[in-house]
This record gives structure tokens, sequence and C-alpha cells, in this order.
């Protein structure tokens, strides 16, 4: 916490924000140590006022995308270096428009697979760190503004999820954009 990481990620039910920390207190009660951590919120706003669509598909289909590659570990991306040079290009722009753009985090595939494997014997704590994780991200990525809604169930080696949110509203006139998604992801193969 000392001037290694100046700011933190705060992450508590549906809200995060990065923070500094402004006080810390360490205390021994027979022999057990606990920490007392207060800290200031740095920023607690993680969408884009400024997201490019390209072609047909707009800012908001790019985010949705990547609550899916999030949520579901759907559209990674593989690079064709056979492909003509356009289409490379074509698919880099389209890349980083799935990962996202001046967000605080860029999301590159699902974190389900991974910590699975690292928490499989614990699936309570799998599927506690697992919601943690995604809600944290799917703001830090500008996924979305407003979570409605999140479920993850875990069955075996498959995490079912179901989530509903809302980016950011561009227009006092028009209601925000709505991602639902509902799907599974396996988390071995």
């Amino acid at each position: 916490m000392r001037e290694q990481r100046p700011e933190v990620v705060i992450a508590y039910h549906f809200d995060v924000a990065t923070a500094k920390a402004t006080a810390a207190t360490r205390q021994v009660t027979k022999g057990a140590v606990t920490w007392d951590l207060s800290f200031a919120p740095t920023r607690t706003d993680f969408s884009s006022f400024t997201e490019p669509g390209s072609g047909r598909t707009t800012a908001d289909d790019f985010a949705k995308l990547r609550v899916e590659r999030l949520l579901l570990n759907q559209h990674l991306h593989s690079a064709d270096t056979n492909a003509p040079a356009i289409r490379q290009v074509n698919d880099t722009v389209r890349e980083v428009l799935i990962r996202g753009m001046n967000t605080a985090t860029k999301i590159e595939r699902s974190p389900f697979p991974e910590l699975y494997g690292a928490l499989k014997s614990e699936p309570h704590v799998f599927l506690e760190t697992a919601w943690i994780i995604a809600a944290a991200n799917l703001k830090l990525s500008a996924s979305v503004e407003v979570i409605d809604k999140f479920a993850l169930a875990l069955t075996g080696k498959t995490l079912q999820v179901d989530f509903a949110g809302r980016r950011r509203r561009q227009y006092v006139n028009v209601q925000p954009y709505e991602i639902r998604i509902h799907g599974i992801v396996e988390l071995e193969s």
C-alpha cells in the first residue's frame, strides 16, 4: 500500500471504485493481527464518453461483445497471419474495440476457467471470487454503468451466468442500452 500501488480497486456489491488509502491501523489482540484500512475513492465512473463504433457495429454492440467475452468466454481473438493485410488491420481494430478503448481494464478473455483451475476444490470460494472479479471488470471495462442483475451458479464443471446491466445514458430522451446475457461457460475442456 505504500507507494507500490498508490490506488487499489475496491468492489462492494454492485459498486466499484479506485481508491487511495487514507489511514491504516494495525492491532494485535492475543496474537491475532487485524488491520483497519480506510480509503478515499478517486474514481467511481468508468464509462467512456467517446466510444467508437465500426461499420455497422455500434459502441453498444462492442460493449455487448465485451460482456459476452468476459462472462461467457466468447469472441476470443485469434490472429490469422495468412489473411490479406487489410483483413488483419480490420480484425485488429475490431479486437481493440471489443477489449475496450481508454478503459481502466481491457477484456481479453473470461477469468472463470483459470480461476476455477485454482479454486475448484472450494466451489463456494470460486463463486464468490468469480462474482467479485466479473462485477468489477464489467464496470472497469466501461461495459456497463449499472448492474441490475448478476447471478452465477456452478453445476459440476459448468458455470451458469445470468446478467442484466445498462450502459451510460447517451441522450436524455433515449433509454440507456440494456445488455442481457444468459448462458454457460465450460470451465474445463
